[in-house]
């Protein structure tokens, strides 16, 4: 056991003296989730599992610059993506009926986190990691031909402000192969390179107002590059 902590110790001493000068990250993300639209408590159905019935897929690109570094970095970052989940739409006289047309739901959820903190000053390749963060989710349902969809007058389109709430770990991969990590940050400016899993809570409901809620609990994996 002392001997895999000196060699851990001794692999992140030659990292930190090797590598270019840390500024940020950039990240990319992928998850599936279901938004919390169901939820809503003045609903007496269930249109998001009746119209969609599963959970949809969601990518964001996350850029961060790091504010502080010592025990641990702290990073300010900016989060934005895409979702989409198609179904079919129902009758509004009788929500058990398919209708044939498809519909489609898309959210671009954005996201400001002014709480990055990562706990990487250590000689272990998995670095535990939090953020909270404000979000703003833009939101508009398209019909059978692409057009924003309408119901009783009024667009399907809207946004909703919330925050997110995230805990992950992610995983070093230059502590499999030191050279090719060490060459990648003289040719590419990329300090580490990392894999990651990550548990976010999201409530998007402008703060516990009316409406929709777009929030949800849910994992997320990616690649995260630090340069």
């Amino acid at each position: 056991m002392r001997r895999i902590l000196l060699t851990f110790s001794l692999l992140f001493a030659l990292n930190i003296f090797a590598e270019s000068p840390r500024t940020g990250m950039m990240e990319l993300q992928f998850g599936f989730f279901t938004p919390d639209i169901d939820s809503e408590e003045a609903l007496t159905t269930k249109p998001y599992e009746d119209i969609f019935g599963e959970n949809g897929f969601v990518w964001r690109f996350e850029y961060g610059i790091n504010i502080w570094s010592g025990f641990g970095t702290f990073a300010i970052s900016f989060a934005t993506g895409n979702f989409s989940v198609d179904g079919k739409g129902v009758y509004t006289d009788d929500n058990t009926k398919k209708s044939e047309d498809e519909t489609i739901l898309h959210i671009v959820p954005n996201i400001l986190f002014p709480i990055n903190y990562s706990f990487d000053t250590h000689p272990f390749p998995i670095v535990p990691y939090v953020k909270l963060g404000v979000a703003y989710y833009i939101w508009w349902i398209t019909d059978g031909v692409g057009d924003v969809a309408s119901a009783n007058g009024n667009d399907a389109i809207g946004g909703k402000w919330g925050w997110e709430a995230i805990f992950g770990f992610r995983f070093l991969l230059d502590f499999i192969d030191p050279s090719a990590a060490f060459e990648f940050d003289n040719e590419m400016g990329i300090n580490d390179s990392y894999i990651f899993a990550e548990y976010r809570y999201t409530k998007i409901d402008d703060f516990g107002g009316e409406g929709l809620s777009l929030g949800s609990a849910y994992w997320n994996f990616g690649l995260a590059l630090a340069f």
